[in-house]
């Protein structure tokens, strides 16, 4: 009923819009160009009323459930890319602990017997610090007695904050350009390890967190892919599908940003490689200049 009220108002609003056409008319006859006015305004009046005449189909086109063969179609193929997502996400978790065994040298069946499992722990006590898997909340060996596992040591060996790099000393007696040349390298280190920590430190939080904000996006690909999902788009009213439309726009709006943040580090980490990988020439760096000043490079 409101939207035939809505159909009624505006043939209201088209009517009066002719009356004051017609109101007009003596004006325009003396302007000497009433019977060129009066056929624009018949004109567009025929017009109206034919736009008005195709509301009530073009509401019930915007109403009525959706039942083309093309929806259902993508319907499911939205459905099926929704299960393929959350299935290789699945995978991936699953076979960690066959890659871990596989990356040390044991076998999952070591992993899973107790006794075996203390060897393990023998031979590499702090096996969970060196696998990734504990930053999914999946360490090799969770229920094994006194095993360390922190996602933070993880962060600290993943990230080279263990390299111990000797402080460049204030009293240091070899020459000025040796302290210094060895200054900048310790610079230079320090501050991408520093980085690393950074960059790093997200895993950290998703992971003390119990991998909750993984957990989100899993159950949300699955809402948005999900067959009763889209059947709810082909079949509700249009308001509604429009509101749950717009909020996933503004979940997408919070990802991209995230994602955005993910390009810059990135970028960043890349330019520190570059700088690692200048560090790294200045063996040959130094040949090339003794060749090219002709002199021997221990001078």
């Amino acid at each position: 009923m409101s939207f035939l009220n809505h159909v009624k108002k505006l043939v209201i609003l088209f009517g009066t819009a002719i009356a004051l056409s017609m109101a007009y008319l003596p004006y325009l006859s003396a302007q000497g160009n009433s019977e060129q006015y009066l056929a624009l305004i018949a004109q567009y009046t025929y017009g109206t009323l034919q736009a008005v005449n195709q509301l009530p189909a073009y509401l019930n086109s915007w109403l009525n459930p959706d039942t083309s063969k093309f929806t259902q179609q993508i319907q499911g193929t939205f459905a099926a890319l929704g299960n393929l997502i959350i299935g290789n996400i699945n995978f991936q978790n699953n076979n960690q602990l066959q890659l871990t065994a596989d990356l040390f040298g044991f076998t999952v069946a070591q992993f899973k017997n107790p006794t075996q499992a203390k060897t393990i722990l023998q031979t590499l006590p702090n096996i969970n610090d060196l696998s990734y898997s504990t930053m999914v909340g999946q360490p090799p060996l969770p229920k094994a007695p006194n095993v360390a596992q922190s996602p933070y040591n993880y962060i600290k060996n993943a990230g080279g904050l263990l390299l111990v790099h000797t402080m460049p000393g204030l009293n240091w007696q070899g020459p000025v350009a040796a302290q210094q040349k060895y200054a900048n390298y310790y610079n230079t280190v320090m501050s991408v390890e520093s980085f690393n920590a950074y960059a790093l430190s997200a895993l950290l939080a998703e992971a003390q967190n119990g991998g909750a904000f993984t957990t989100t996006q899993q159950s949300l690909i699955t809402q948005a892919s999900g067959s009763t999902w889209i059947s709810q788009i082909a079949t509700e009213g249009l308001g509604t599908v429009l509101r749950q439309l717009l909020m996933f726009e503004s979940q997408n709006y919070v990802l991209m940003s995230q994602l955005i943040q993910t390009q810059k580090q990135m970028l960043t980490a890349q330019t520190m490689t570059n700088s690692l990988l200048i560090l790294g020439n200045q063996s040959s760096e130094i040949l090339l200049v003794s060749k090219a000043q002709g002199v021997n490079p221990s001078q």
